[in-house]
Order: structure tokens, then sequence, then C-alpha cells
């Protein structure tokens, strides 16, 4: 792992229903001047807490003040599958 990985992960457990784990765990390599990559896991949302969600992505940079994400999650809830793209952007002044 060089200084453009990441790994990252964090655990949520209510004290109403300690049962209701939420978690999720990042990996992604993201250089400054190059082609990137990233892969997410997440387990438990608001509304369903058995749904899976599965994220990957690219980073992409527009020159030294722009980076484009384009992503595909997939959201797993039971024996439902829905794919979705996703574009993420960020821009610097």
């Amino acid at each position: 792992i060089d200084e453009d990985s990441r790994v990252g992960a964090w655990i949520e457990v209510k004290k109403a229903n300690p049962r209701l784990v939420r978690w999720a765990l990042t990996l992604s390599e993201t250089p400054e001047d190059d082609l990137g990559w990233g892969l997410s896991l997440r387990r438990g949302t608001e509304g369903s807490p058995e749904r899976l969600q599965l994220e990957g992505f690219l980073n992409v940079h527009l020159g030294k003040k722009a980076t484009l994400q384009p992503g595909l999650m997939f959201n797993i809830d039971g024996r439902r599958c829905a794919p979705a793209l996703v574009f993420q952007s960020r821009w610097f002044l």
C-alpha cells in the first residue's frame, strides 16, 4: 500500500436496537495525477437494515481543479438487485 491507497471502515450499533448493525468497508487507490479506482461495500440503511450496497468507481482528473468519479452501484435487498449508474464530481476554485 502506498501513499495514494486508502482503506476505511466504520460500524454503527444503536442502543435502542443492538441487533441492528450498520457497517461499511472501503478500499481506494486515487493518485493525484493518474487514473484511480475505488470499491465500497455497505450493509444497512435507515429504511432497510438488511440491504447491501456494492459500489465501484473510477477516479478521473480533469486538469488540476476538477475530478469526476463515474461508478456503478448495486443495491441488493433479499433476492432483488437494482443496479445504478453514479456520478460524483469535485471542483476546486
